[in-house]
């Protein structure tokens, strides 16, 4: 199968942070991804305040679309075999949660996300705020400083064979609840299960792998994700506001399966093409800018890359 076309950050991301993601591929909402000058210059300081979208791991569910065009009947269908999809996903993931109830994977990411946030070199960030449930900004977020709301999801991709984590962030400037700018970072785990041929294990299999040894591997890929999303809001953050990480970008091309989907009808997802820039890149991971406000960070064996002049 044809590596698929460039797509937006949406196809990747968890369900909640579609909507929010889709403006930020598209661009149609006018809401940038770096301040101009002027208004960075004017960011004193920030308030952050953080969101983790569930309180347990779950495998990420593809909503159908064989009945798309098809109107009310396809809607139904979509509907039903949603819902199928759903519950097989619950019936997979629950052996893994039983060998894991102690990770609290919101608890782990706060407690080394706000030291972190606080250093970060813009914005100077004075406080920082963790909320059960995601918040409007209002006139008092955005009352003598900027207000940043970061928002993150985890879970186990279609297939079950990498752990998944996102963090959308969304920047008020001072006195103005509509968003000045908006941007995502990305972490990919290595394929569990990933044998001399490439292939990694999927499913009931690829849970029994997760799950081994008081689940691990799921522990560490945890620890591993919740590391990468803090290093990359610690580039992402400042080059809002008009700074550069790290020395020169390498401009490149990569292809790489951000989906990792469950076979359908024996349809497999395939790699996706990005043009971009290599921001880090070290022996096990590379970390890479796919849009001006979307950073990954994959595993280096993961991706076939194309240096471009």
């Amino acid at each position: 199968m044809k590596p698929r076309s460039q797509r937006s950050p949406a196809a990747a991301a968890g369900p909640f942070l579609v909507a929010f993601l889709s403006l930020l591929g598209s661009g149609c909402a006018g809401i940038p991804s770096r301040l101009e000058p002027a208004v960075a210059s004017r960011v004193e300081s920030a308030k952050v305040q953080s969101w983790v979208a569930q309180d347990q791991l779950a495998i990420k569910v593809m909503a159908s679309t064989y009945g798309s065009g098809l109107g009310l009947i396809g809607a139904i269908v979509d509907s039903g075999v949603t819902k199928g999809r759903a519950s097989d996903a619950e019936r997979r993931v629950a052996p893994l949660r039983k060998e894991v109830p102690d990770v609290d994977v919101r608890a782990r990411l706060w407690e080394k996300l706000v030291p972190a946030v606080k250093s970060v070199e813009w914005p100077r960030v004075v406080e920082v705020e963790t909320v059960s449930a995601p918040a409007v900004a209002n006139p008092e977020h955005v009352r003598g400083s900027a207000f940043v709301s970061l928002a993150t999801s985890y879970d186990l991709s279609p297939n079950a064979s990498v752990f998944e984590m996102h963090s959308h962030y969304t920047l008020y400037v001072a006195g103005s609840t509509a968003p000045a700018a908006i941007g995502s970072v990305s972490y990919w785990s290595r394929l569990i299960g990933k044998g001399p041929d490439g292939k990694a294990k999927e499913d009931e299999e690829a849970i029994a792998l997760w799950s081994a040894e008081g689940g691990a591997s799921y522990r560490a890929a945890v620890d591993e994700g919740i590391a990468e999303i803090i290093r990359m809001l610690g580039i992402a953050l400042p080059y809002v506001g008009g700074k550069e990480a790290g020395g020169p970008a390498e401009a490149a091309e990569i292809k790489v399966d951000v989906t990792h989907g469950r076979g359908d009808f024996g349809l497999k997802t395939s790699r996706t093409t990005y043009r971009g820039t290599v921001l880090e890149r070290g022996p096990e991971r590379l970390v890479f800018r796919a849009s001006p406000g979307w950073i990954l960070s994959i595993p280096a064996a993961d991706i076939e890359e194309r240096r471009l002049p």
